[in-house]
């Protein structure tokens, strides 16, 4: 990444997701919790196969594993609910807001590759869109979940 880096053909960024595997200070959390508890533990994991998914070029897999992570952050950390997010007008929203539109935006966009069905208009998926989708659900999980939030 360095290198690519330096030759200037890409950046590369990389962010570090505290996990309960790599954190002793966080509570132990077990890998089957129950759907109804966020499980940090279960997003690591989650987020490390979209990654797996990246990699072996499976677009809509990666995104659709990017929106069970997302719906575990919800479990995780308070996300004020889209209703609670004023209009487009962004001179009014609050720093909370503006997180809060930024995830309900990604989660949105990832419905299309969770759900399959004639209500959904079908994407197709490149891998740049993977990325984005995998490179903010990344950064909205760290963000959520970080001490210093």
């Amino acid at each position: 990444m360095e290198l690519l880096d330096q030759a200037g053909s890409e950046v590369g960024i990389v962010l570090r997701i505290p996990s309960p595997l790599a954190d002793p200070s966080l509570p132990p959390t077990a890998a089957d919790t129950p759907e109804s508890t966020g499980s940090l533990f279960q997003a690591a994991k989650r987020l490390r196969q979209a990654r797996a998914e990246l990699r072996d070029q499976q677009w809509e897999t990666c995104v659709a594993t990017c929106r069970q992570v997302l719906e575990n952050l919800a479990l995780l950390a308070p996300v004020l609910p889209a209703s609670e997010i004023p209009g487009p007008t962004t001179k009014e929203r609050t720093k909370d807001q503006r997180w809060a539109a930024i995830y309900h935006a990604v989660l949105n966009m990832t419905h299309a590759a969770h759900h399959d069905d004639e209500t959904t208009v079908v994407f197709t998926w490149t891998r740049s869109d993977a990325e984005a989708i995998l490179a903010a659900t990344a950064g909205l999980l760290l963000r959520y979940t970080s001490s210093d939030r």
